[in-house]
């Protein structure tokens, strides 16, 4: 095409970024990028996207912040997709201030953070082990009128179980709340308390709480299986 008569268009050229990416092949990808940029064709924000995602996955947190520079000079238009692409990655490498400049970033720009966003941030700094302050961006989120989802409710009960052994009261607190305000608890919310209790020797409690889990009828037969061999699984380990 580049040859002939009929010239790739940006269409075009993201359609191959976005293979390249997705064959793991990022130096092309990014070549290509700087290509697009020589011939005088602007990038836009499906371009950025595609690369930044690999990118995060990766963890090239320094050439992520260039594209993301990139992209502000540009005035390109970041919506929450792109947004959360970036704070995610920033947040899972326990990155977190820099995911909050970013945050503050795409609030100035008119963005408003989703729950996906908080909660990632909320799981960032769970994975610090700063508990108290992931508990205080999850009671910021709700006085932004922002409903916790059930990811929300279930990082920080992971958070206190996992990251702060002894602190399975407060992974209970987090737990009533859930069941008093929130959404209703699945398999994998019970099995972190379950785990929390167990690592602390809180055996009694672990098997009170599991005698009183609510299951749905038709999905009875299956889930306590499955959750009675990772009950057993814990208790053995």
């Amino acid at each position: 095409m580049e040859q002939g008569n009929i010239k790739p268009n940006l269409h075009i050229y993201n359609i191959v970024a976005d293979a390249l990416c997705e064959d793991g092949n990022l130096y092309a990808a990014i070549n290509l990028l700087n290509e697009i940029k020589q011939k005088g064709i602007l990038p836009d924000i499906v371009t950025y996207s595609s690369l930044n995602d690999d990118l995060c996955k990766l963890g090239w947190w320094e050439k992520v912040k260039t594209l993301f520079f990139e992209m502000v000079n540009l005035n390109i238009y970041l919506n929450v997709h792109t947004f959360t692409i970036l704070i995610d990655g920033l947040c899972k490498e326990r990155n977190v201030e820099h995911a909050k400049e970013v945050m503050r970033h795409m609030i100035e720009k008119g963005v408003e953070p989703d729950v996906i966003i908080y909660n990632a941030i909320i799981d960032g700094y769970c994975l610090r082990g700063q508990l108290e302050r992931a508990r205080r961006i999850f009671d910021f989120m709700i006085d932004k009128c922002i409903e916790p989802s059930i990811i929300s409710y279930s990082i920080l009960i992971n958070g206190y179980c996992l990251f702060e052994v002894g602190r399975t009261d407060d992974a209970k607190r987090i737990y009533v709340e859930m069941l008093s305000a929130g959404p209703k608890p699945d398999i994998c919310t019970h099995a972190t308390l379950l785990d929390g209790y167990f690592k602390c020797g809180f055996v009694e409690e672990a098997i009170l709480l599991f005698n009183k889990l609510e299951i749905k009828r038709e999905d009875t037969n299956t889930v306590r299986i499955d959750l009675r061999a990772h009950t057993l699984d814990l208790w053995r380990g």
